[in-house]
């Protein structure tokens, strides 16, 4: 990963602790909305400079970003959000074995593509994860497992639709620019990279959710505040490093 994007790494993590520990949904999200913009900014300004062959290409890499003991529909579904969004690929490894009479189940998930937009999509997930965690707990309290669940999914699901309407914005402003065809390219990279270095693989098959619908809808309605693009507090612009 470049030195730049550890560095816009480092603002988000900036960004993320003005947040920290906010019930309120708009309060507690709008950090996000500038960390996007941070990482998008950069991701462009980077892929510009390559298309114009004055900047190396950033090498592929995959990390393990997450593992468990089950599936869960809600964390894959902020996979294929994040990885779309940046660029990247995933696949897992799950199984079940039985011991003392005892079934056993793991699961774990590696993202793939680009270093720095590896990088990103590792942050990125946790922070997301961690903070629609955070809101489930403060909405779900006592309700059950079940709620909980089918909240989760539907706050994931509420993000995943916010990061596509992000990108179709991206795309209607800089379709026509070679720095955006490059980032578009970048899953498709990732995708070849992954099954040609990792045997074996598999398509990745649905996994059921939660079942509570009004749990789910207010999980989405909660996911579709968290916002991605605009900044905090119309800052956005006072976030830029040093130098650029």
């Amino acid at each position: 990963m470049s030195d730049i994007m550890s560095k816009v790494i480092a603002r988000v993590i900036h960004l993320r602790k003005l947040a920290s520990g906010n019930t309120n949904i708009h309060e507690a999200n709008a950090a996000a909305a500038a960390a996007d913009k941070l990482i998008q900014e950069h991701r462009l300004s980077q892929a510009e400079l390559e298309a114009s062959g004055n900047a190396p290409v950033d090498p592929m890499s995959s990390v393990k970003l997450h593992e468990g003991g089950r599936r869960t529909a809600w964390r894959e579904t902020l996979l294929w959000a994040l990885s779309g969004h940046y660029g990247c690929s995933w696949f897992m490894n799950h199984g079940r074995s039985f011991a003392s009479g005892r079934e056993k189940r793991t699961c774990d998930y590696t993202i793939v593509g680009r270093e720095s937009d590896v990088a990103v999509v590792v942050y990125m997930f946790s922070w997301l994860t961690e903070e629609i965690e955070r809101l489930c707990r403060w909405h779900s309290g006592g309700k059950g497992t079940g709620y909980a669940r089918a909240w989760l999914d539907g706050a994931a699901i509420g993000v995943r639709d916010t990061f596509r309407a992000r990108a179709a914005e991206m795309k209607a402003k800089e379709a026509t620019s070679s720095a955006m065809v490059l980032l578009d390219n970048r899953s498709k990279e990732a995708e070849k990279y992954k099954y040609a270095t990792v045997a074996g693989l598999k398509k990745v098959g649905h996994v059921q959710g939660g079942r509570d619908f009004s749990a789910r809808e207010h999980g989405y309605k909660v996911g579709r505040e968290i916002q991605i693009k605009e900044g905090i507090g119309g800052k956005a612009g006072a976030l830029r490093l040093k130098g650029e």
